[in-house]
């Protein structure tokens, strides 16, 4: 019976050798599947912009695109669309620096090569993501507050709580002097104790939920620097990510504590009585408070060390989202802020049709309802901030000035606040104005000033494009106004998109053309849709058509 122990060891490890094999094969089988594949999960927004936030907070001076654009170009689509993020981490800071469209040209070199390194060498990819998988997804666990300011987080009167930790110590060395005495005192201090850190770790919850989520990525860190420190050092781009990686992790390998995470992950297994220990020895509230004294002293570290698990898993989404559509480049920047695509598109529309355009002043876009004006020139500006935060643009080739990316379209008027459309209006271009006389722009604007009257909104709107032309900025502007472009004529290049009816069938070929509109089609699509005869050819006769 003895003999046979050996033999059933050896089994059970072959059967979790297999299990575990088997696991690891199933696991490749899906990042496989996934990538190059369009996301079907969606994140819920509100849950991954914690580090923007504290990062503009920390950095005011910095210029990252505002709510405004950000929603005008339902930037919230987009990010969706590029997301395949595999922790927490990568989808927080894949947020974060698709708002920064003044990101340095060295750090866009750098995600192009860590991208088509992990496009390329697929066994590589798949380590990292496996890495990856296992930091694991903890949305809005907050880990961004104490990245930027974790001086906010810490406990004040810690010295409480080491005096109250020593107090059941005490109590047990008078036990020999006095057993009544010891052990009256003993059941009070636990009692006080346990009291405290029930009450206390109910406040902070989510505060050790974010330290268990840092625990994790400590963990994964170290497991990317000790599987790609060599390829890491060797990417080049002025930086060596690996020993970057190495000097971030020096302060949180120390082990003169455990952080809250690795002591949770060691009380599932042991359950209630090291819960109880923990409680009457206030661990939790110390080692929170010895991990945020880490944060603190070794801030720079911390933030670099989020930075750059944040980058590589940035790489392998945006490695995946490039593998996922029709064509893609890389952008070419130019001194002068102009503008050159060759087959450009928007990377949320299924089937696209592209557009060739070449632009070296204002533009005005003319065109009838639904003929793709606007879609145009959402597709350039979505574009200008893919290429200046992750150097990608979905077009063939695509060349542009560095510039700032504002715009003014998706308006609303504000109930609540009493603010008119038109009020909203006139906030939103001051707001582009201001910021075009402070640094070069590239603006996108939808239907200036259509929330007033005719004759006062081709006035203003005049006025207010050839302020704009006269920065140094590129102005953008689609419009129904015909008016507009027969007085800017001269100042802004015009261009036009059109449509063609087959029968009663109306078509759209979504074609950039050069030139103002000659067409209408507000009329005849009333008629396309169906409305009475006698509307549609009312509406004719105002127009003179009949």
């Amino acid at each position: 019976m003895i003999a046979l122990i050996p033999a059933g060891v050896i089994l059970a490890v072959a059967l979790a050798w297999y299990l575990i094999q088997r696991a690891r094969v199933a696991s490749e089988r899906v990042l496989k599947e996934a990538y190059g594949r369009i996301p079907d999960e969606k994140q819920e927004m509100d849950r991954v912009v914690s580090y923007h936030v504290h990062a503009v907070q920390a950095n005011e001076e910095a210029s990252y695109l505002d709510s405004t654009t950000w929603s005008d170009l339902s930037m919230d689509a987009v990010y969706q669309r590029v997301n395949t993020c595999h922790c927490s981490v990568g989808d927080e800071y894949l947020y974060h620096i698709l708002h920064d469209v003044a990101t340095p040209e060295s750090t866009l070199e750098l995600r192009n090569i860590l991208r088509e390194w992990l496009s390329s060498d697929e066994a590589s990819r798949l380590r990292l993501q496996r890495i990856l998988v296992n930091i694991g997804k903890q949305p809005g666990n907050g880990l961004g507050s104490y990245v930027f300011d974790p001086v906010a987080k810490r406990l004040r009167h810690d010295w409480l709580y080491g005096v109250l930790a020593m107090l059941p110590l005490v109590a047990c060395a008078i036990l020999p002097l006095s057993i009544p005495i010891g052990l009256a005192f003993l059941i009070c201090v636990v009692c006080l104790n346990i009291l405290v850190s029930v009450t206390k770790t109910s406040t902070l919850e989510s505060d050790l939920e974010a330290l268990r989520y840092f625990s994790s990525l400590v963990h994964g860190a170290k497991r990317i620097h000790r599987t790609f420190k060599s390829r890491l050092n060797d990417i080049g781009a002025g930086v060596n990510l690996g020993d970057d990686l190495e000097i971030s992790l020096v302060p949180y390998r120390r082990r003169g504590g455990v952080l809250p995470g690795s002591m949770n992950r060691f009380a599932a297994e042991v359950e209630v009585p090291f819960l109880v220990l923990k409680a009457v020895f206030l661990m939790d509230l110390i080692l929170y408070n010895r991990t945020v004294d880490l944060m603190i002293i070794h801030n720079l570290e911390l933030q670099r060390l989020y930075e750059i698990v944040g980058e590589l898993d940035v790489a392998v989404s945006s490695a995946s989202f490039c593998a996922s559509i029709p064509w893609y480049c890389n952008p070419h920047f130019e001194e002068k802020n102009s503008l050159r695509i060759e087959s450009g598109y928007h990377p949320l529309i299924g089937d696209p049709v592209p557009n060739t355009v070449v632009l070296e002043n204002d533009c005005i876009v003319t065109g009838s309802n639904a003929s793709g004006k606007s879609t145009f020139i959402k597709m350039i500006a979505v574009n200008h901030i893919l290429a200046q935060s992750l150097f990608i643009c979905c077009a063939r080739t695509y060349s542009l000035g560095r510039a700032y990316v504002i715009s003014s379209m998706a308006l609303r008027d504000d109930i609540e606040s009493g603010e008119s459309y038109f009020m909203a209006e006139v906030r939103s271009l001051r707001r582009i104005m201001d910021e075009c006389k402070k640094q070069r722009c590239v603006c996108f604007i939808d239907e200036i000033l259509r929330g007033t009257n005719t004759p006062e909104r081709i006035a203003a709107s005049t006025a207010v494009l050839r302020a704009l032309h006269q920065t140094e900025s590129l102005c953008l502007v689609a419009s129904h106004d015909i008016e507009l472009t027969r007085i800017l004529e001269g100042v802004y290049e015009n261009y036009h998109f059109s449509e063609h009816f087959e029968g009663n069938e109306v078509a759209f070929d979504y074609l950039l053309k050069e030139g103002p509109s000659k067409t209408r089609n507000a009329i005849r699509l009333l008629e396309y849709m169906g409305f009475d005869k006698q509307v549609v050819s009312d509406a004719r006769k105002m127009l003179g058509e009949d």
